[in-house]
């Protein structure tokens, strides 16, 4: 019986050819990707954060609103996390409502001396929406305790983050805090 030589050379330079293919093919989608991706520098932390009560100035015992404003500018929100922190001498949360800015409010608690408030972007079946902008986040209602004096409501900076692109967005130089006076 004759034996017939098999033909390596075509097979093996079609196999290299369809691997070099491949191989530009990942090259070039982690180029564009790269292109794409917004990087650390390009996205600003221009986020700002406001406190806004009607009035600043509460007899013991009444209830006030305050509502939580962010305002991220032209820069997407993926996610956010708002920790307000209160002296519960003086105040005590009766109430927290989620605002507008996002769809989603998966955390809304409060506690002795902080409300925390989380939201997150929504998906709507097709694509994910990430707000951007300005407008409410919550609006707490507070009553002023019988103990007087001047107290504060601020967010804890260790814990309030307001992210896109895994990177924290919020300008440590623009986030509000609101001075009480307890009549």
């Amino acid at each position: 019986m004759e034996e017939k030589p098999v033909s390596t050379g075509k097979s093996a330079s079609k196999l290299f050819i369809l691997t070099l293919f491949f191989i530009i093919g990942l090259l070039a989608a982690y180029i564009i990707q790269q292109k794409r991706a917004p990087k650390e520098g390009e996205i600003k932390q221009e986020a700002k954060l406001d406190l806004l009560a009607e009035n600043s100035r509460i007899p013991a015992g009444e209830d006030f609103k305050v509502t939580l404003i962010l305002d991220s500018g032209k820069t997407e929100v993926a996610a956010a996390d708002f920790v307000v922190a209160f002296d519960p001498k003086y105040l005590k949360v009766t109430s927290v409502s989620t605002g507008n800015f996002f769809a989603n409010y998966p955390i809304n608690v409060s506690g002795s001396g902080y409300v925390k408030v989380s939201g997150v972007a929504t998906f709507d079946g097709k694509e994910i929406i990430l707000p951007k902008g300005k407008e409410t986040v919550a609006e707490i209602v507070f009553q002023a305790t019988e103990n007087k004096g001047k107290t504060e409501i601020n967010f804890d900076r260790t814990k309030t983050i307001v992210a896109t692109n895994g990177i924290n967005i919020l300008d440590p130089k623009r986030i509000d805090q609101l001075d009480v006076n307890i009549l």
